[in-house]
């Protein structure tokens, strides 16, 4: 996973930068402006939508969570909630109905704007749903924080991808929840992701950890590398990832990861310097836990096999401005067989989809996943129009879908790898190059991530 030009700069250059830009633009008229104020009206829509990006630690270049911040800031507030670019909330709603939804309604949209066009009015802080005036505090508690044993410098440039073994110290077989990651960078991690090792497989990774110098080991795609990674491929699966835009992941409920005691977890991390020198990281990933759930669940990487092996490349021309690629098969018979069993799944057997996700690098405009039915209708999981790399996320449906034998998961992706959508390196911007799959910079992917239950 990639970024095409760092968006992450000082609070001080992105306010100078764009309320210079907006400077005599005036938001368009909303209703009753006189009767809005921070307090009452806006802080609650700040802090629902927006603040859990938009304060300190994070992954935007500027706070939002306190009346100051929004005030001083409300131009460029005016100017994102009246082109639609945020709140981000990138999926098409007509496709399927998500849980904790970011966009904004009619309503919010009409109360933000109508307040900046009142001259950003404050109010009584004891109008505020909180009462005092302050902003939201996260009170998410984990149950386990893995953290790098030690400090890490990227040594490879642009992009470094480096799996690092943390230590499961649970004596009992433990079920995983709900999840965060936390960079130590936010300027150069560009993505994490947890896998679960098996204790069938620990010697194997631990060999692998050995066999690099320095804290962690340098993988690529999957945390197995080396001769051994064929025959460790039975002994590890997904936990849980991070992109940017993410935040706290909680399973959705009564499902979890299931962990035998004498596991491991390696956390892969990639780092990007493209845009920043390279500096010491120690990145944490914290788990929720529980000693039982009503049904096991399976994180489940899907695509084309053959794009990844090269058997039948996933080739987009250099110049091309709407290369498409898409991949069909019936996860029942095609898939489950070897992940299923996580899930007290067969092959052949139904299924449920709990939350679907999709990924894409920087050359990506649209993506869609889909499934059609064995009796011929069709049923739309995730539709992403406008795809930004900055804006991933994992998509929990209101309510499960059951897939049945026969039934056929579809994932279809387009990318501009026209000269005007390439990279910037050093103020020029690069030149188009045909792509296959790959986990570079300048490489791209075409993968669903769909979160598994047994019906």
């Amino acid at each position: 996973m990639h970024s095409r030009a760092n968006s992450r700069f000082s609070q001080r250059a992105v306010t100078a930068l764009l309320i210079g830009m907006l400077a005599g633009c005036s938001p368009p008229d909303a209703p009753s402006p006189d009767e809005l104020s921070y307090h009452r009206d806006i802080k609650e829509i700040l802090d629902a939508r927006c603040v859990n990006c938009h304060q300190d630690g994070e992954i935007a270049p500027f706070a939002l969570d306190s009346y100051e911040d929004a005030r001083d800031l409300s131009s460029i507030v005016a100017d994102s909630v009246s082109q639609g670019t945020m709140p981000p909330w990138m999926p098409d709603n007509t496709c399927s109905e998500y849980r904790n939804d970011r966009s904004l309604s009619d309503d919010e949209r009409d109360a933000l704007l109508g307040w900046v066009g009142a001259g950003t009015p404050e109010g009584d802080p004891a109008d505020s749903a909180g009462g005092d005036g302050a902003g939201p505090v996260d009170e998410t508690h984990y149950d386990v924080s893995l953290t790098m044993t030690e400090p890490y410098t990227p040594q490879l440039r642009p992009d470094d991808y480096r799996c690092f073994i943390l230590d499961w110290e649970e004596t009992e077989e433990k079920f995983v929840t709900g999840f965060r990651a936390r960079p130590g960078s936010a300027e150069m991690v560009h993505h994490v992701i947890a896998f679960v090792i098996n204790p069938s497989g620990v010697s194997t990774f631990r060999a692998m950890d050995e066999a690099d110098d320095g804290v962690g080991y340098t993988c690529f795609g999957s945390p197995a590398v080396g001769p051994s990674s064929v025959a460790s491929a039975s002994s590890w699966r997904w936990l849980g990832s991070w992109a940017p835009g993410g935040t706290h992941r909680a399973m959705p409920e009564g499902t979890g990861v299931r962990i035998q005691p004498g596991s491991l977890v390696v956390m892969q991390v990639h780092y990007n310097t493209i845009e920043e020198e390279p500096h010491s990281d120690v990145t944490s990933f914290e788990v929720q836990l529980s000693e039982q759930v009503d049904k096991p669940a399976v994180v489940l990487p899907i695509t084309r096999y053959g794009w990844i092996s090269g058997s039948s490349p996933m080739h987009i021309p250099a110049g091309s401005p709407d290369t498409v690629h898409s991949t069909s098969a019936d996860l029942s018979e095609d898939i489950l067989g070897y992940l299923g069993f996580e899930a007290g799944l067969s092959s052949g057997d139904p299924y449920q989809i709990h939350s679907i996700g999709l990924h894409m690098h920087l050359l990506g405009t649209r993506g869609r996943i889909w499934l059609d039915r064995a009796g011929g209708s069709e049923q739309c999981l995730l539709d992403i129009p406008r795809w930004d790399f900055n804006w991933q996320g994992t998509y929990d449906l209101v309510e499960p879908v059951a897939v049945q034998p026969g039934d056929h998961f579809n994932l279809e992706c387009e990318w501009d790898n026209t000269a005007e959508n390439q990279i910037v390196v050093d103020g020029e911007q690069l030149p188009p190059q045909d792509i296959q799959w790959g986990d570079g910079t300048r490489d791209e992917m075409c993968l669903a991530i769909a979160y598994i239950t047994a019906l």
